[in-house]
């Protein structure tokens, strides 16, 4: 089975820095599920908030996959948490047309760490219970706020970023806490948003640190003869406590070079690009820049 996951932002969203062709079809989409199915890949990846992708994904049809999908924070006048959580993810499994989800994540940790938090968590565990869901789990940014939830909250799943410049949940020893826990990790961003596909002439950052750090990375691919969607795939791959490497995917063609790629990858990382500097690594902090 394929570690790679179909990530479907893109389905729903104009959605990456590289992304010059918007939105997906529903066309394109089918024809990529059904290329994802005869590859083994089984897992999609979605979320509430992207757009219309989990109703794309229903007209399409997707009982052959395993599907997350990701819940947002409550509105501010919500008067009843629990109601609000099921409202949720009834409307997640209509929209997608199945009876259950593989995953429910967490979109963000800030609601999780008052009081109203623990009331959500607790309506997604009854709804584990009663089947509905298999797993419940969290997509973070940052390892920090695997720190801020620890000993309060266990998670079945964790969704993080992780890409050859942004090794945080490696190098803060979280990914091998996880591992050591029986926690599923899934991680996103392997090509930082498309960034570290592009051209030299195309690179839109501008601090002069961050080109120095770009061009190193395009010297290392020429001098080895190596292709950066292979070479940006064989980071996670190379690390056994990640289950999948969620990534997006416009048409059939990329993802038959992903695949590729990922039967290509020798099972090493690719060293000396670590960054620290969240203006680079957090799509986030791209507009401050």
């Amino acid at each position: 089975m394929s570690r790679l996951a179909i990530g479907s932002a893109q389905f729903g969203l104009h959605y990456g820095i590289s992304n010059t062709d918007g939105q997906t079809s529903e066309i394109n989409v089918s024809q990529i599920l059904d290329l994802a199915i005869s590859c083994d890949i089984d897992l999609i990846d979605t979320a509430i908030d992207y757009g219309d992708s989990e109703r794309v994904l229903g007209n399409v049809g997707i009982k052959n996959f395993k599907i997350v999908t990701k819940l947002g924070n409550p509105p501010d006048n919500c008067k009843d948490h629990a109601d609000w959580v099921r409202d949720q993810i009834e409307g997640s499994l209509a929209r997608l047309g199945v009876k259950r989800l593989y995953a429910v994540l967490f979109h963000s940790t800030k609601f999780l760490i008052g009081t109203d938090g623990s009331k959500l968590f607790r309506e997604l565990q009854k709804l584990k219970y009663l089947g509905f869901i298999e797993k419940v789990g969290i997509s973070i940014y940052s390892p920090t706020e695997l720190d801020m939830l620890a000993g309060k909250i266990d998670f079945d799943l964790v969704q993080a970023p992780l890409n050859i410049l942004d090794r945080r949940l490696e190098t803060s020893g979280w990914l091998e806490k996880l591992s050591s826990n029986n926690v599923e990790v899934h991680t996103r961003s392997a090509f930082l948003q498309g960034l570290l596909l592009m051209g030299r002439d195309n690179f839109p950052l501008v601090s002069a640190e961050h080109k120095a750090i770009f061009d190193r990375w395009q010297i290392f691919l020429k001098y080895n003869n190596l292709n950066a969607v292979s070479a940006c795939l064989s980071y996670p791959l190379s690390l056994s406590g990640v289950h999948r490497v969620v990534v997006g995917i416009n048409d059939a063609a990329q993802l038959n070079e992903l695949v590729e790629s990922e039967r290509r990858s020798n099972g090493q990382g690719i060293p000396d690009f670590y960054s620290s500097d969240e203006t680079l690594i957090d799509p986030r902090s791209w507009n401050l820049i």
